[in-house]
């Protein structure tokens, strides 16, 4: 499910799992040391320096082999990722989109954190479990295929699903091509508590310098069935995105290599 170059990814991070993840005011990812929660996440198997109090002997006498409980940290993140599939994001780009998605659920997943994941086009689609570990991840997104589920780009709406759902503290990913973003700075506004991510999907035509008459018959206005007639609001979108997001921005194109664009959300500390 996950494609190979992000699996080889995921795994040279893995090795952090026992560091724990938290944001800073650049945007990028960093660890810190765990602290202890009072929300139960799970039962494991013991490793040598875990508490021996958090033992759970019921299961330790079933097995014959040590488990401790395991309990959400008081650091552990909310984690909101909002996926665009509407129209304009073409099928290599939904590609693209589901491919981000699934790894950053499953990295913040491995690392403790807590997932909302929101997919949307005109209107969310409302799902009330948060993933929690690498088995929600993958039953969600088998479920989840790259069919566009709307024609138009609703931000606002997906916004104040998000904005319902959420914590007050929450990390926040916006993976989408952005088309018609402007005029939305009241995302930045409503939620001074959230920090704010956007994941820039490209096409060829945010790229390549072309001709006014070109970017009028562009896909950036596949939402719409007035192409020609449409003004092009790609130097609008792209003002609003960095004023919403300032350095907190990365771009993806579809046909490159994703891990590779991806590694600048990372601070490495090794």
């Amino acid at each position: 499910m996950l494609s190979p170059d992000l699996k080889r990814l995921l795994h040279l991070l893995e090795w952090e799992t026992k560091k724990k993840f938290h944001s800073n005011s650049s945007g990028s990812v960093i660890f810190a040391k765990q602290g202890k929660g009072l929300n139960f996440k799970e039962v494991r198997s013991y490793v040598y320096g875990d508490d021996t109090r958090y033992i759970d002997w019921n299961v330790t006498s079933r097995t014959g082999d040590l488990h401790v409980k395991e309990f959400y940290k008081e650091t552990d993140n909310n984690i909101i990722i909002f996926a665009d599939f509407s129209n304009s994001m073409t099928k290599k780009k939904r590609y693209a989109c589901f491919q981000l998605s699934l790894f950053l659920s499953l990295f913040h997943t491995q690392n403790g954190n807590k997932i909302n994941f929101i997919p949307f086009a005109e209107k969310p689609l409302k799902n009330n479990r948060t993933l929690k570990t690498e088995m929600d991840c993958l039953k969600c997104f088998s479920n989840l295929d790259y069919s566009s589920i709307g024609e138009e780009t609703n931000f606002k709406a997906a916004f104040e699903y998000g904005y319902k759902v959420a914590q007050k503290h929450s990390i926040v990913y916006w993976i989408s091509d952005f088309m018609n973003f402007s005029g939305k700075e009241k995302i930045r506004s409503k939620v001074q508590h959230w920090e704010q991510n956007a994941i820039w999907i490209e096409d060829d035509i945010d790229t390549i310098s072309k001709p006014w008459w070109f970017k009028l018959l562009s896909i950036r206005s596949q939402e719409s069935q007035t192409a020609l007639t449409k003004k092009n609001t790609l130097k609008k979108d792209q003002n609003t995105v960095r004023a919403i997001f300032n350095n907190k921005i990365i771009y993806i194109h579809p046909d490159k290599k994703i891990a590779t664009q991806l590694l600048p959300i990372f601070q490495k500390k090794l």
